[in-house]
């Protein structure tokens, strides 16, 4: 087939039993049938049409049947001609089958193209169209070096004779189609020309020339060449039974075939061979820069002052996909894209492991955000890539923005230090490497990779324009100085608030299996490429800004969890010795905010104004923050409701807040068996300051507050300090009763303190585990008093019932909303975790 490849045939059935026995010899995705019917609307592949859910495998979408699939698919094939000649043969191999031998794992499949009842469809205003004819000649002859197979189906067209007199150009196109084929008629002699077409293509049919004669009077004869005629006889389609069969193999083949695995070693192997071929056809010494990844010692060799290159999968025989970011024109960053199930987290996995092993956290700072809900970056949280300064799973969009304006920040810094670098020759830095060059000294490069950025986008809000803005200033400014940005998304489509001149800057494109939509978004307008792609981890690269004369097709290296893991363990070892002890930073967006992290320094610095008091409520979605804190003012209505299952964190922090500060707080604990509370009860309990009652102390401790309040009222002591009562696990103080009429009720103390408290310095922090028991212990008299609110995730009726909107609703586990009623303003942040036994004890020796 690689020599004939193409012929015309008058049986469709003929075809049928060949085109089954080839999809079953053949391995699993190894043969693409494309048919063209014109006439049946698709009827005459309904041989093909028992692979089930393998058939779009095999023969696409859909059999084209109308002129304008037509021209797609002519066009289609001869694009796919061009590019397995241009990427693939190279010069190099003869054909496809020598090509695939070579290739291995990344071999490219064969293609046959059927066109029933020929030349139907290749017609223009009623004349035969010589444009597409003469594309078809092209496909057939050509094709087959590239293991694309043209089988013309037609009960019209006779044995090719001479040009007929006065033949219009049609005409003449069509018979120069049918003349480079040879015709195999049922039932008719093999014309001489059909002989010498399957004859002389090497490796083609050998038809003999004699054969033995019967024996005359003893002798032997032979009939000789022109008496030998052949007749063409085709196979008889094949039964039912058979071709369930065939059909059966192929699905069981189609659906047990593993995906193609291009291994990491093998693409460091193909990378450290091009090293040395580039050295010896340079005539220059080899110096191995590859890493072997069964070899630690030959790890962090590389250098970044030029470069950082990942050697990411596999292009063709013998070359590597590399994804390669510098200060120049053309590799200052990379976008990357491909649909769900696309292989697009397979690559950028082999992105940043094979820059974890090439080049030492002293030459590459990774920064890493993921804004899906996975777990694709935890691992190298967990193990502590050394180069990752950052790793954030989960992310918000807050968080993300503040990823980039810290890089904004550090182009900015590394501006202003090249500025003070001065040559011998008074020259500046204008780059990176210069400035390396010039001082010596080592600076790394600063690359962020963001995972599902559009989220950035999804609203156009404030956050997206000014996302929007940093990410166009860092492209424009920040590859000078090394700092660049890698983003990766499963779709572009939607981000009205990022501009198409944005994407325009990204140099690099990088684009998996998409849409004809998406593919042109990744990829460029007129780039649609990706559409074509067939499996996972399969994908093109395109370093010239989505040029498509500038595709490479490749095969992403697959990187298992397991091997990470070593490596990354090994890693871990090799920054020990070698004295990188800077950890990991750590954001997961859907766990609560670690106390540990908090000091008495943040905690407990003393308020400028004694009429205000700043209490911390939780961590802010961005990098780098202090805590978020609410101001308890002498107002009315300045008193906190928390209603959050895990809010004894939230508490247990305010609590250590108030008791740094030497504010005397009152406490009445319901909460007495949660296991996150106990621990800061225990703690409190040795505190000078506060008071601890349970049940039986409870109106006491009111009372004696309820007094302060009076007192205070009664001699217009507005500046006295500040005093907090906490009322913990409200939910379950059976006390206290909105409906009831008893005037003794704790719940109409409860009201004064509320109502009156706040204007003299006494406030009052409430806690509720869920909303559920609200109104069973407080009535509205009591709620709307509590201007100040911390919500965890619920419903989204109780959402809206406490902070008139139903935000509480979408909350990530880890996540609160704080909301000032009074003035209509919220903010989310994440929840603190609950405090360990000893905590504010050990911050109060701090």
């Amino acid at each position: 087939m690689d020599r004939l490849g193409s012929f015309l045939i008058n049986t469709p059935s003929g075809i049928e039993t060949a085109v089954l026995n080839l999809l079953a010899a053949l391995p699993a995705n190894q043969l693409l049938i494309r048919v063209f019917d014109p006439e049946k609307a698709g009827e005459s592949a309904n041989f093909l049409y028992g692979l089930g859910e393998a058939q779009e495998k095999v023969i696409g979408q859909s059999v084209r049947t109308s002129p304008r699939q037509l021209d797609e698919l002519l066009q289609e094939t001869e694009e796919h001609i061009t590019f397995v000649t241009q990427r693939y043969l190279q010069g190099e191999h003869s054909s496809l089958t020598d090509y695939n031998n070579a290739a291995g794992e990344v071999a490219e499949p064969y293609r046959i193209i059927i066109l029933y009842d020929f030349p139907a469809g290749f017609s223009r205003a009623g004349h035969h169209d010589v444009d597409q004819l003469d594309r078809l000649g092209r496909i057939i002859q050509n094709g087959p070096r590239t293991g694309v197979f043209t089988i013309l189906v037609s009960n019209e067209m006779e044995n090719p004779g001479p040009e007929p007199e006065g033949a219009d150009d049609g005409t003449r196109a069509l018979l120069r189609v049918t003349s480079s084929v040879p015709h195999l008629h049922a039932g008719d002699w093999l014309t001489e020309n059909c002989r010498n077409k399957l004859e002389s293509a090497g490796g083609g049919v050998r038809l003999p020339h004699t054969i033995p004669a019967p024996p005359v009077n003893g002798l032997a004869g032979t009939v000789s060449e022109g008496i030998i005629r052949w007749i063409y006889t085709p196979a008889a389609p094949p039964s039912d039974a058979v071709a369930r069969e065939l059909l059966d193999a192929v699905k069981r083949g189609i659906s047990n075939a593993e995906d193609v695995v291009v291994t990491p070693a093998r693409v460091f192997e193909l990378a450290a061979q091009q090293e040395r071929e580039t050295a010896t056809t340079n005539r220059t010494a080899y110096l191995a820069r590859t890493p072997g990844l069964d070899r630690p010692e030959t790890w962090w060799q590389g250098n970044s002052t030029d470069d950082v290159t990942a050697h990411f999968g596999r292009i063709g025989a013998r070359q590597t996909a590399d994804l390669m970011i510098n200060s120049e024109t053309h590799n200052y960053g990379a976008l990357i894209g491909g649909r769900p199930g696309s292989g697009k987290s397979v690559l950028i996995h082999a992105v940043i492991m094979s820059l974890g092993v090439t080049y030492s956290p002293a030459e590459l700072e990774l920064y890493l955000v993921d804004f899906k809900e996975g777990v694709e970056f935890k691992q190298y949280a967990d193990l502590g890539m050394p180069q990752a300064r950052l790793v954030a799973i989960e992310a918000e969009r807050d968080f993300g923005l503040s990823i980039l304006v810290r890089a904004q920040l550090e182009y900015q810094r590394r501006s202003k230090l090249f500025k003070g670098v001065t040559g011998p020759k008074g020259e500046q830095p204008a780059k990176i490497s210069d400035y390396r060059k010039l001082t010596g000294h080592a600076l790394p490069r600063y690359v962020v990779i963001i995972d599902e950025f559009q989220q950035l986008f999804t609203s156009d809000d404030k956050i997206a324009q000014q996302a929007a803005e940093v990410l166009e200033d860092l492209l424009r400014k920040g590859r000078a100085f090394g700092v660049h940005i890698v983003l990766a998304s499963q779709s572009l489509a939607g981000m009205a608030a990022l501009g198409k001149h944005v994407i325009g800057l990204m140099p690099v494109r990088i684009a998996l299996q998409s849409n004809e939509s998406d593919s042109r978004l990744i990829l460029g307008d007129d780039n649609a490429d990706a559409q074509t792609l067939s499996r996972a981890g399969e994908g093109i690269i395109n370093c010239r800004s989505g040029q498509r004369d500038a595709n490479r097709r490749f095969q992403a290296a697959l990187w298992s969890a397991e091997a990470r893991g070593e490596i990354l363990k090994q890693l871990a070892k090799r920054a020990e010795h070698d004295g990188f002890t800077d950890n990991t930073a750590v954001f997961d967006g859907h766990s609560d905010a670690e106390v540990g992290g908090l000091s008495r320094a943040t905690l407990g610095q003393p308020d400028t104004d004694p009429k205000r008091l700043d209490l911390p409520l939780g961590q802010p979605l961005i990098l780098d923050a202090e805590p978020y804190r609410a101001q308890f003012k002498r107002t009315a209505g300045s008193n906190l409701l928390i209603v959050d299952e895990h809010g004894a964190g939230t508490l247990g922090v305010l609590l250590a807040s108030l008791t740094l500060r030497g504010v005397p707080v009152d406490l009445i604990d319901y909460e007495t068996d949660h296991d996150d509370w106990s621990p800061v009860v225990e703690d409190l309990e040795y505190v000078p300051g506060v008071t601890v009652e349970r049940r039986r102390g409870m109106r006491a401790l009111l009372e004696e507050v309820a007094k302060t309040v009076d007192t205070r009222h009664a001699t217009d002591s507005m500046r006295e300090p500040t005093r907090v009562l906490v009322i913990a696990g409200m939910a379950r103080a059976r006390d206290f009763d909105p409906n009831s009429y008893d005037d003794d009720d704790p719940g109409k103390i409860l009201a004064r303190i509320l109502t009156d408290g706040p204007e003299v310095g006494v406030h009052v922090i409430i806690w509720f585990d869920n909303p559920g028991g609200i109104r069973k212990r407080l009535g509205s008299n009591h709620i709307d008093e509590c201007g100040l609110r911390v919500i965890g995730p619920m419903g989204r009726d109780d959402s809206t019932q406490l902070i008139d909107n139903s935000d509480a609703a979408t909350l990530k586990s880890g996540q609160v909303i704080v909301a000032d009623v009074d003035r209509s303003t919220s903010v989310k942040v994440r929840r603190f975790g609950a405090p360990p036994t000893g905590w504010i004890a050990g911050l109060r020796h701090e």
